[in-house]
């Protein structure tokens, strides 16, 4: 839950790669090879506002799973690789 540091879309029409790395406590995101948030896993975050926002608060080392989550995105096809 940090401030995107940068926004970096393809045109429409074009497909986005995001990449999410969760290890440990850390949390990376990167779309299209471009470093979009990196949360270190125990700084503040802002308070839950509306009930359809994510708990807030450290996740779990291992064994977190988040296939459930409504990140506000529309999703035509989705491929998902995950590795250790």
């Amino acid at each position: 839950m940090t401030k995107a540091k940068a926004r970096p879309y393809k045109p429409v029409g074009e497909w986005n790669t995001m990449e999410i790395a969760m290890r440990g406590p850390r949390t990376t995101v990167t779309l299209n090879g471009v470093l979009v948030t990196d949360y270190d896993g125990v700084s503040p975050v802002p308070y839950k506002v509306k009930p359809y926002e994510p708990d807030r608060g450290r996740r779990p080392d291992t064994g977190y799973d988040r296939g459930s989550a409504h990140y506000g995105i529309g999703v035509i096809s989705l491929n998902v690789t995950l590795r250790p």
